[in-house]
């Protein structure tokens, strides 16, 4: 039976082989063969039935992966032993040697490895496969292994290190060694309870969640590839039959498969989605709970049949498991059966049954609605997925706030939650009961205005309705403090909702009312922070040092190292080195890490910890240190990773890595990066919010960087787009025509190019805060076009326009004077003033060479400028050499793309210094 034919069957035909599988797949063969007679299926899918069967009892029992066509389209032997050599342990390959076998699959093996070099001591998992004796697709999805792990680096996924050909041509790789247990087997001897191991599995999907963003699907989610440590962290490993999601219609991937948690369309050889990981997550959620997995042989077809088809799909997964008592799975789980068996037969078993649903529309979108909902059972707040009743969030509400007042809806059930938040803050200082009762008429005022069936009216938005919840507010007599409180919630949903300048001016009211009573310094300092944090989001540091400036003198940190105090010292660490003053920065960081222990210490010491190592990674780049900058970027992720209430953190250390690569040269790895970011914030926040629009402009510049040009244009298009379609005119925008400009360059087509830096030219005067380095920038960019064009007027005077307006923001000693001056020379050269030329390029380029060193590309094309004046004025020799040494960083494969025109003048300079005689 080919491909073809097996994607012919149909999901109930799939459904009735898996069962029929689940059944008689460890059975003896003649046993087996007996109970085949009575199978009752189509023609097709019994076939398919015999040849999973016949499959079984070849695969090793390590990796019980179903590969139907395997010995068609990878030959006889790929299915045999004898295809690995069986004498590894001993050899060498690398810079590691074998000592032991781990494991064994269809497609490799995995040996324990030291170091062999003796530079370090270190154990590794060594995965091998031998050329030539697996066919060319075989080889091929070995090294897809490989590449697919060197892009997954994350705190729950296991670590590529290294990788290649032994000299006996056998290709290895090599990864971190997991020293733990599968996660089933590490909870049930450690007795884990319900919630610590549910905990395991967000952990997990944690890991799958950085594998989507990455484009990258799992396809073998099962117990044995989600290891735990000692310490209880997760590991996710053998990533052998993962693809990338744009690869799903390639016949280059078989159907493989773990039948007891493989997805129905996985079984059927069809395309994967991010919905097929998701239900090998909850299969493996399935067995922690209940002890064995979904399709276990010990419930029969007709077990299933009957659960199915007479109870409610929300109690399916706990009537699987009662159906499983016999299994003692309370005294394993170490849990109450009572407490058990509620949350099975409620939100727990709705999650697990949505996770398992047959056909993937039904299933959770993606792995982050399955955390979303893990994540409120384990806190024991309302989960989506069981029920969208309001009285079922009622009986939450109350629960775990204990508050009479809870409306349903995510609009208003933010703003209740944060008015209850800002009456408990209230609490020790004013009366109780006339706090309750304001609270109780300013809500009900809210939703009573925002009831679409009483006024007749579409339903409300949270924008309007927090617009309501703010003028009602200001109009109102009663404690100010109350108010205070109700405007900076308010306040912080709009921030959160991207209505960032919405945010201003509710944080502006609020500290007009703090500042009445200046005895409440903490708040005031608070309203600061806040105030602080908008102006970032605005790109305006000036206005945020001040605001940053007044928390600190408020809560200073020489007096007491507490939440405010550190928040207020970072805020305005991270706001001086945006706004480039990294000396006063440093001062300040320098200060943080003094305090180091005590912040270690603080009630979101994680936050606190990944945003000071963020701040020391981005002081080292700003000093182009970038080594220490990735290291304290590592640091940075480890605490990062732990903050589960704060969706920014991760991604934003995740965007000053992408930062940190793209500087360093390294712009592949900066795109990945980026692509992750924009999948992200758009998931998370749409298609027109701040965070989305920044990673896309990141995005395009890293694609332009590699010579992706068209991509790169279509990413700045899709700015420019969505901007305008939001009614949203911001430096962005003005960024996107820059990056038009230049792309058009590029590609020739200076019309266009024109076209695009006159817009930005237009408008980065408009807009607030000035940043007159872009203006520089896109001047610049105009007199490189106009110098193609040989309009030397139009050159010199926009070369003029750009290094004034430089000066004025940098200085005429900045780095980045000096690299327009080396530009500038181009134009000297045109015009034939090689005196004036001489002058300024010395100074210039040992600037250049200062800050990028001697072999950066910034160098190697102040190296060019120079060796075409020396040219002019005669030197050919030196001026060959110094081309030639240019050649050796720009002429490289993955760097030539972006620089055709300088190495065609490099190349022609060394060629003419062999026919022409040195003056």
């Amino acid at each position: 039976m080919n491909k073809i034919e097996v994607n012919k069957l149909s999901p109930e035909d799939w459904a009735m082989v898996l069962r029929w599988y689940d059944e008689l797949f460890e059975l003896t063969e003649s046993v087996c063969h007996e109970k085949m007679a009575s199978v009752d299926l189509t023609p097709e899918a019994k076939h398919m039935l015999q040849q999973m069967l016949a499959n079984s009892h070849t695969n090793s029992i390590l990796d019980k992966t179903i590969d139907p066509l395997i010995e068609d389209l990878l030959g006889h032997d790929a299915l045999h032993p004898h295809a690995i050599p069986a004498h590894i342990v001993g050899r060498t390959f690398g810079a590691w040697k074998v000592i032991d076998v781990l494991a064994s699959g269809g497609m490799g093996q995995v040996f324990l490895a030291e170091r062999a070099d003796g530079q370090f001591e270190k154990q590794v998992a060594l995965k091998i496969i031998k050329s030539g004796q697996f066919s060319t697709l075989s080889q091929q999805r070995f090294l897809e292994e490989m590449r697919t792990l060197a892009q997954l680096e994350h705190p729950h996924i296991a670590r590529l290190i290294d990788g290649g050909n032994s000299d006996e041509n056998i290709a290895y790789f090599v990864m971190e060694l997991v020293h733990g247990a599968p996660i089933c087997e590490y909870a049930n001897l450690n007795a884990l309870n319900l919630n610590d191991r549910i905990s395991l599995v967000i952990q997990a999907i944690e890991a799958v969640e950085f594998a989507h963003q990455s484009l990258i699907i799992h396809g073998d989610i099962k117990p044995a590839n989600i290891l735990v440590n000692d310490a209880g962290q997760v590991k996710l490993v053998d990533f052998g039959i993962a693809r990338p999601l744009e690869a799903q219609d390639s016949t280059d991937f078989l159907p493989q498969f773990t039948p007891s948690y493989a997805s129905p369309e996985q079984a059927q050889g069809k395309p994967l989605s991010t919905a097929s990981d998701v239900f090998g997550l909850s299969a493996v959620l399935f067995e922690l709970c209940t002890g064995c997995a979904p399709r276990s042989q010990a419930t029969t077809t007709t077990e299933i049949d009957y659960i199915e088809q007479t109870t409610a799909p929300i109690a399916a997964a706990y009537q699987r498991f009662k159906n499983n008592q016999n299994q003692q799975i309370n005294h394993i789980i170490g849990e109450k059966p009572g407490k058990l068996d509620r949350a099975l037969s409620r939100e727990l078993g709705a999650i697990i049954d949505k996770g398992l649903k047959i056909e993937t529309a039904q299933r959770y979108r993606n792995t982050t609605e399955l955390r979303r909902d893990l994540q409120s059972f384990v806190a024991g707040d309302p989960v989506a997925t069981y029920s969208q009743q309001s009285l079922y969030r009622w009986r939450k509400a109350v629960a775990n706030h204990k508050w009479p007042v809870f409306i349903s809806g995510m609009a208003l059930l933010g703003i209740v939650g944060f008015a209850v938040v800002a009456m408990q803050q209230a609490k020790l200082a004013r009366d109780e009961t006339a706090k309750a009762q304001w609270a109780n008429q300013f809500l009900l005022s809210i939703f009573a205005a925002a009831d679409p069936v009483k006024n007749q009216k579409t339903p409300i938005s949270v924008n309007e309705l927090t617009g309501m919840a703010a003028n009602k507010i200001l109009e109102d007599d009663s404690d100010i403090h109350l108010k205070a409180d109700s405007l900076e919630l308010l306040s912080q949903i709009q921030h959160r909702l991207g209505e960032v300048e919405s945010a201003g001016l509710l944080n502006t009211e609020q500290i007009k009312l703090l500042e009445k009573f200046p005895d409440n310094q903490q708040q005031l300092a608070e309203a600061h922070i806040n105030a602080g944090q908008i102006m970032v989001t605005l790109n305006d540091f000036e206005q945020s040092t001040k605001h940053f400036k007044l928390a600190m003198d408020l809560v200073p940190l020489e007096q007491a190292v507490n939440q405010q105090s550190v928040n207020a010292a970072m805020g305005m660490a991270d706001s001086l080195i945006r706004f480039d003053q990294e000396k006063a920065a440093e001062k300040i960081v320098e200060d943080l890490v003094d305090n180091e222990a005590t912040i270690s210490m603080l009630n979101n010491k994680d936050l606190l910890m990944a945003t000071l190592y963020m701040l020391k990674a981005k002081l080292a780049k700003a000093y182009f240190a970038y080594d220490q900058a990735l290291s304290d970027i590592t640091v940075a992720k480890s605490f990062a990773i732990k903050v589960t209430d704060n969706a920014m953190l991760y991604p934003e250390v995740l965007g000053i890595e992408s930062d940190v690569y793209f500087e360093r040269g390294e712009s592949t790895k900066a795109e990945v990066i980026d692509r992750q970011l924009v999948a992200y914030f758009k998931d998370k926040f749409g298609a027109t919010h701040p965070e989305t629009i920044d990673s896309l402009s990141n995005l395009a510049v890293s694609l332009l960087t590699l010579g992706k040009i068209k991509e790169s244009i279509a990413v700045n298009l899709e700015i420019i787009a969505s901007l305008q379609l939001a009614g949203i005119t911001d430096h962005q925008e003005a960024a996107s025509y820059l990056n038009l400009g230049i792309a058009y360059d590029i590609l020739g087509e200076y019309q266009k190019a024109l076209d695009n830096l006159k817009l930005a030219e237009a408008m980065w005067p408009t807009l607030t805060p000035r940043y007159l380095y872009y203006d520089a920038l896109t001047y610049v960019s105009m007199a490189r076009t106009f110098l193609t064009l040989n309009q030397l007027d139009l050159a010199e005077l926009y070369f003029d326009k750009g290094l004034t307006t430089l000066a004025e923001e940098n200085g005429v000693d900045h780095h980045r004077y000096a690299w327009f001056q080396v530009k500038y020379v181009a134009l000297l050269l045109a015009q034939g003033k090689l005196t004036e030329a001489e002058l300024i390029l010395p100074n210039a380029h040992q600037k250049i060479v200062d800050v990028y060193g001697v072999d950066g590309k910034r160098t190697a094309l102040a190296d060019i400028r120079w060796a075409q004046l020396n040219a002019a004025l005669g030197h050919q020799q030196q001026a060959a050499v110094q081309a030639a040494k240019a050649l050796k960083v720009l002429d490289l494969p993955h760097v030539r793309h972006r620089y055709p025109a300088e190495i065609a003048v490099a190349k022609q300079l060394v060629k003419q210094s062999k026919i022409a005689p040195e003056k």
